[in-house]
């Protein structure tokens, strides 16, 4: 074969190999466009969801602040921040590396719900606990001044000092330590009434019928005022205490009867006290929605310009619940109208910062 033929040769095979290179190229460059795009799709629709969780565990934070919840939802909004930072980087390595953390990311808040439910539930448990503990220390205290006893007044004094330990647990968010010391002065302070209740009289059905009508009489006079939540809540607590104090009297169980309806008593009394508490007035939380209103006018139209689909989803959530606070507020709900207008300047104000906006 000659020198001509052997570049010829070559050459052909040179210029062969090359279209079957630039075919798999454009094959390829079919191939991966495609993907990238349907990636995309699918990261940024995660990242949405992932959003809306973190959103919705915000809500949650509003209506019930609890530590544990709190900071796992700080890792949740880190983590999402560095999810949207990746996926802006647009790349698949990019979008890979986003969905992973806003996986996560949704992980931690919804941990911060079911974080906060459990507090929510153990605050609830030691709310109760505290007040029926005070209502006992209340009937013992009553009893030890009617017949003095060093025993029980021991009991009671060491009752009431764990008491004091779990109050102040309970503010420090130490709910479930709290529960602990509430119970144990609850042990100690039923360790005191216990002594009077060995050496209680006999009473007969007329002298229990007397301090039943009493109760009741108290129970509608409280009935019949404004109630707040807090005084609703122990009214409640009283009619409970009540109906079980007239079946106690119905089996002729006259000195439980007896109990139940001065713990029912000392139930209404408090209810009385607290006739005005948790009750937001009318006119600042009318204030506070009209401020939140001029943040939005203000905000809106730069948020919508810089933020991304999560921020003004963020913006939106705010703009209804400022909405439903004024609807409320109309229909005289001012506690819930000043629950949501709390909830639209939150949302705002996290809006505001995904934006960079001040």
């Amino acid at each position: 074969m000659t020198q001509a033929n052997t570049h010829r040769g070559s050459s052909s095979r040179i210029g062969r190999w090359a279209g079957v290179f630039f075919l798999l190229a454009l094959f390829g460059a079919g191939i991966a466009a495609p993907a990238l795009a349907q990636d995309e799709v699918t990261v940024r629709e995660e990242l949405l969801l992932t959003d809306r969780g973190i959103e919705r565990a915000v809500e949650r934070m509003l209506e019930n602040q609890c530590d544990r919840g709190g900071a796992l939802l700080r890792q949740a909004n880190t983590m999402q921040r560095v999810a949207w930072a990746d996926f802006r980087g647009n790349t698949l390595d990019g979008f890979r590396s986003a969905l992973t953390k806003t996986r996560r990311a949704r992980g931690f808040a919804s941990d911060a719900i079911a974080a906060c439910q459990v507090d929510l539930q153990v605050h609830e448990e030691a709310s109760s606990l505290f007040e029926s503990v005070r209502a006992s220390v209340t009937e013992a205290r009553a009893e030890l001044r009617e017949r003095p006893d060093a025993e029980a007044e021991r009991l009671l004094n060491a009752g009431e000092h764990q008491l004091e330990n779990a109050v102040e647990a309970y503010r420090a968010k130490e709910f479930r330590q709290a529960v602990r010391m509430g119970t144990i002065a609850n042990n100690l302070v039923q360790r005191a009434l216990q002594r009077f209740r060995d050496d209680t009289p006999t009473f007969g059905g007329e002298d229990v019928e007397a301090e039943l009508s009493e109760t009741e009489t108290l129970i509608r006079e409280v009935e019949s005022a404004g109630l707040g939540p807090r005084a609703q809540k122990l009214l409640e607590q009283a009619k409970s205490h009540q109906e079980k104090a007239r079946d106690f009297f119905a089996d002729a169980e006259f000195t439980k009867a007896l109990r139940w309806t001065r713990a029912a008593r000392v139930k209404a009394q408090e209810a009385s006290q607290n006739v005005s508490l948790d009750r937001p007035e009318r006119a600042r939380v009318e204030r506070a929605i009209e401020a939140i209103g001029d943040m939005i006018q203000e905000y809106d139209p730069k948020i919508r310009e810089q933020g991304a689909a999560g921020t003004v989803a963020l913006l939106e959530k705010a703009e209804e619940s400022l909405v439903d606070a004024r609807e409320q507020l109309r229909d005289d709900q001012v506690v819930v109208a000043a629950r949501s207008a709390r909830l639209a300047g939150s949302l705002l104000r996290r809006a505001a910062e995904k934006a960079g906006v001040r």
